[in-house]
């Protein structure tokens, strides 16, 4: 990513602490190694792909959701788009990082209508000395 936020980085850690969080593999190459203190669980059509010890390699997100729900806790998509997107639909909630920043990129997350959804603010913050940019962290729960 394109910046540096320390304290979203501390608001992500917060959340996704003691789940299972899956992940792409390109977003998996951003830091190639097991996030402490989550099960994590890399998806890849590359069937000799190699991970990091702690990592599970699976093959499809399906594959993914079984590996994460033999865990205690919340399951959680961080990355990439497609991933995202193909889970969208069966979320029950959606964390979103709004970063104040126009950024170019070869990688967006097209704009998602959350109208089914209750917003809530979890933590605005302005830049200042370690944040370039300020960032709005929002929790979305889907609606009954």
């Amino acid at each position: 990513m394109p910046w540096h936020l320390p304290a979203e980085y501390a608001s992500f850690d917060s959340i996704t602490r003691s789940h299972a969080i899956i992940m792409g593999r390109r977003s998996y190459e951003d830091h190639q190694c097991a996030l402490p203190l989550r099960l994590n669980i890399v998806v890849s059509r590359q069937q000799d792909y190699s991970v990091a010890d702690g990592v599970i390699l699976v093959s499809s997100l399906e594959a993914a959701i079984v590996e994460a729900q033999r865990h205690a806790g919340q399951t959680f998509i961080i990355g990439g788009v497609s991933l995202i997107l193909a889970s969208l639909p069966q979320a029950t909630a959606v964390f979103e990082t709004v970063v104040d920043a126009h950024i170019d990129g070869d990688t967006f997350l097209p704009v998602q209508n959350f109208s089914q959804f209750s917003r809530e603010i979890l933590l605005q913050k302005g830049p200042d000395t370690d944040h370039l940019y300020g960032f709005t962290v929002y929790r979305y729960r889907r609606l009954s």
